[in-house]
């Protein structure tokens, strides 16, 4: 399996500072080093350490909750800021639902964040990329941010990996700078356009195919950048965009 993440740590360097980043290589007995804050109510039984089909690096880590009641992995204590957005990227394969919280000591039941939407997952062998983000509304020196599983089923339950968390306030997925993004011909034969319009600028870009494995990477220095795909076997493929003005995540299909 692959051994980068979507976009890599030094990539991301380059364009937000990172807040939290986990490849879950590096365990503490039963614990993956960052992780078990106060606020984690999922059993220590419950998480292990992962070898095989790791999105990348060597490790990555399960989590297993079979009951319908939201069960939270949250980090050790960090410091959250109020009004910065926090931009959640990772990467999940399995079966269940995962979501994403933070803990900041805010005023709700819990000093919980609400829930980003639950996203289902439903393939035990392909990874798929989960982005979300969370408004931070009360500084908080003992912050904690929470990924959150239930209706997990084996044999995988939910596998999660290359977690990176940033300062995203002004780099939300989806804003409107790539309202006028054209990436072209889609379906794609012999070459794929990408076109930025009024996101022009540095802009790093990956392509992946169904297993998370990265066919082309790059920075787009002006506004159009052009892949060559005549090599690519038949599929579905993600295209995945992370400028200084914003972010984006699209299929294309090859033919």
């Amino acid at each position: 399996m692959r051994t980068h993440v979507l976009f890599s740590l030094l990539a991301l360097s380059t364009l937000a500072t990172a807040q939290f980043t986990s490849g879950f290589e590096t365990w503490n007995d039963t614990l993956p080093e960052g992780w078990g804050g106060q606020k984690t109510n999922i059993g220590l039984i419950n998480i292990e350490q992962v070898s095989l089909n790791p999105h990348g690096g060597v490790f990555a880590v399960r989590l297993i909750n079979d009951t319908v009641t939201n069960k939270r992995l949250t980090t050790q204590p960090l410091q959250l800021d109020s009004g910065t957005t926090y931009l959640y990227n990772f990467w999940v394969r399995g079966h269940g639902e995962v979501h994403v919280s933070m803990f900041d000591e805010r005023s709700a039941p819990g000093g919980i964040a609400t829930y980003s939407t639950y996203v289902v997952i439903a393939d035990d062998v392909v990874w798929q990329p989960i982005t979300a983000s969370i408004l931070c509304t009360h500084s908080s020196a003992i912050g904690e941010f929470i990924i959150g599983v239930r209706n997990t089923a084996g044999p995988e339950h939910l596998v999660i990996d290359d977690v990176n968390i940033t300062d995203g306030s002004s780099d939300i997925v989806g804003t409107d700078a790539f309202d006028a993004l054209n990436v072209f011909p889609n379906p794609a034969t012999d070459v794929l356009n990408i076109a930025l319009g009024r996101a022009a600028g540095r802009t790093d870009y990956e392509l992946t195919d169904a297993l998370g494995r990265i066919t082309s990477s790059g920075i787009i220095s002006s506004d159009r950048a052009i892949i060559d795909t005549r090599s690519y076997a038949p599929g579905i493929y993600t295209l995945g965009l992370r400028g200084t003005k914003g972010s984006k995540y699209l299929q294309v299909l090859v033919k």
